[in-house]
């Protein structure tokens, strides 16, 4: 069985999002709005984002050519409009299979926009493991979350997380009927996504 608490501890952004969109029935535009107003979480993002560009390459580059505090500029990333506008006019069934979700051998997902369109509109996805990519930031881990966050904070997104797992199992994601990539490595790699 796939351990849907274990893959959204280490993509904890999955659920942050989930978290904003849930609150306003699924509207992008709002969410962003409310991620970027949410002084709580910016605060957070903050503090997460600095301890990231310190240890990682990529995001200190990435943050030396932003205009924005740390904190204000991930609330802006969570919902990066162009990329989630398209998805959501193109997204059908036929466009999930020929664009699989992909996770990384160690269980690390990697595709955002897409897992959270399927989430919205109850598509199943399909997907498929993947060698290398991103590595895990901090800003994505939710024990760091856990820590940094007030109590009532931390009980309204472990709701969201809840259901958004609730939803997962639902529509059965990760499961061997939606697998597109190579099989060997399903075999070998699929016990990284369960319990």
């Amino acid at each position: 069985m796939i351990n849907y608490k274990k893959f959204l501890s280490t993509r904890f952004d999955l659920v942050i999002r989930y978290y904003f969109l849930e609150k306003v029935n699924f509207d992008v535009i709002k969410a962003k709005e409310l991620a970027m107003s949410d002084n709580i979480l910016k605060n957070v993002f903050d503090k997460l984002l600095t301890i990231d560009v310190k240890t990682n390459p990529h995001a200190a580059k990435k943050m030396k050519l932003s205009k924005l505090s740390y904190g204000n500029h991930v609330a802006n990333q969570l919902f990066y409009m162009p990329n989630w506008l398209w998805i959501e006019e193109n997204i059908s069934n036929k466009w999930i299979k020929n664009n699989p979700y992909l996770v990384k051998i160690d269980g690390l997902g990697m595709s955002v926009k897409r897992f959270m369109i399927s989430l919205k509109y109850g598509y199943n996805i399909y997907w498929e493991f993947k060698k290398g990519g991103k590595t895990l930031l901090s800003l994505w881990r939710e024990e760091l979350y856990k820590e940094l966050l007030e109590p009532n904070k931390w009980k309204e997104i472990i709701k969201s997380k809840n259901n958004m797992i609730d939803k997962m199992l639902y529509l059965d994601f990760f499961s061997k009927n939606t697998y597109v990539g190579d099989k060997n490595l399903y075999e070998k790699y699929i016990r990284n996504l369960q319990t």
